[in-house]
């Protein structure tokens, strides 16, 4: 008996619902109606976020564009759906059979695409869009200009950035000589050339900022501090620097205008002569404390890779108004860079385009001479000047 019972409700289940899609066809076109609706209005506030984050510089996220899309693709055929020719034929003045037909049809067409609506009306989201990393060229905004007297300079840089023995780098000279834009051109010229995947710089100055430079340097390399500390952010910064298994990126650091020695393990630079240890997982790597006897570290060994250790898969290019200084980092002479000031025809040419003037204007000559006399042929001073 509880066979037949279960055979006969087996048998009935179906043929309950395809009877209701006839019995239920305004409700089932009522219910997709309303779901649409909400549908609407949740992609209407979507849609002001994606055009607020837009504003903000920000970018749409990728499931967001694709539930836009489904959306777009959902909301269009319900909309033709009521446009049905089968919906003038649900009436009984078509005939029985016909009745029966459209009804049953387009009911459960409705129920369908109601479900599907409730589908993606229900879906979350979560965030609309992210920060844009700041391109390049947004980063290395630069004045450089050419000329003789630095073309070689940035040539031996760019030399030694491509040398793979050397880890560090330097760049001495007075202010005002221009360490600041050679450097950019430098980072400009290392991407462009794909000798990195990243390039990220950060100003020391005469006082440093120990977590201000984390944060340039994060900032560009497009990290997130969830760490307060100094010492945190430095462990997150090494992370991020030396990789793992899944992230071999050749990173560029740039340390512009040191006037002392730097600890590099303060910031979470690594250096060329401590092993970095591949955590397995997502257990933290450990830097050096620093408490023993502290000598500054350098990058000028050669890369190596051993079983298990990995050595540092960055480079360090520094500048600093004193060479001592570099040294003292380590930076070997032959990948210390001294800069001076520019040529007397350098300087002149400067002036005569900072001012506007042109470089066969006799009237000016005197002038620009003059001017370039007055800042000792030095760069910087030759920039700000007014142009007339």
């Amino acid at each position: 008996m509880e066979f037949v019972v279960l055979l006969i409700e087996k048998a009935w289940n179906p043929i309950q619902r395809q009877v209701g899609y006839l019995i239920f066809y305004e409700r089932n076109i009522k219910k997709l109606k309303e779901e649409v609706e909400k549908l609407e209005g949740k992609k209407q506030c979507v849609e002001n976020s994606v055009e607020a984050a837009t504003r903000n510089d920000e970018q749409t996220n990728d499931n967001v564009n694709e539930w836009m899309k489904n959306t777009n693709g959902l909301t269009k055929a319900t909309k033709e759906f009521p446009e049905h020719k089968g919906h003038l034929r649900t009436g009984c003045s078509s005939g029985f059979i016909p009745f029966l037909w459209h009804r049953h049809q387009l009911s459960r067409k409705a129920k369908v695409m109601a479900a599907e609506v409730v589908k993606i009306q229900t879906e979350e989201l979560g965030n609309v869009a992210h920060k844009n990393p700041l391109s390049e060229n947004a980063k290395f905004r630069n004045t450089y200009e050419e000329f003789a007297s630095r073309n070689q300079t940035l040539k031996d840089i760019m030399k030694a950035l491509e040398d793979p023995n050397v880890k560090m780098i330097g760049v001495y000279g007075p202010g005002g000589v221009g360490k600041t834009t050679l450097m950019r051109e430098v980072a400009k010229k290392a991407k462009e050339c794909n000798l990195f995947d990243t390039v990220a710089m950060a100003n020391v100055t005469q006082n440093p900022d120990i977590k201000g430079m984390q944060e340039q340097l994060a900032e560009m390399l497009g990290l997130k501090f969830e760490e307060e500390s100094v010492t945190g952010r430095a462990t997150r910064l090494f992370q991020r620097l030396t990789g793992n298994k899944d992230n071999k990126k050749n990173v560029l650091v740039i340390l512009d205008d040191l006037w002392a020695g730097l600890d590099l393990r303060d910031l979470g630079i690594p250096s060329g002569n401590e092993p970095m240890e591949i955590p397995s997982g997502n257990e933290t790597m450990e830097i050096p404390s620093g408490n023993e006897p502290r000598e500054f570290h350098s990058g000028n060994e050669p890369k190596e890779i051993h079983s298990g250790i990995e050595w540092m898969r960055c480079k360090i290019l520094m500048s600093s108004r004193n060479k001592d200084v570099l040294s003292k980092m380590d930076v070997k002479d032959y990948s210390n860079f001294g800069l001076g000031v520019l040529e007397k025809e350098e300087a002149k040419e400067l002036f005569n385009k900072v001012a506007g003037l042109d470089k066969d204007d006799k009237t000016y000559g005197e002038l620009a001479a003059d001017a370039a006399k007055s800042v000792e042929d030095y760069p910087l001073p030759l920039l700000q000047l007014p142009a007339r």
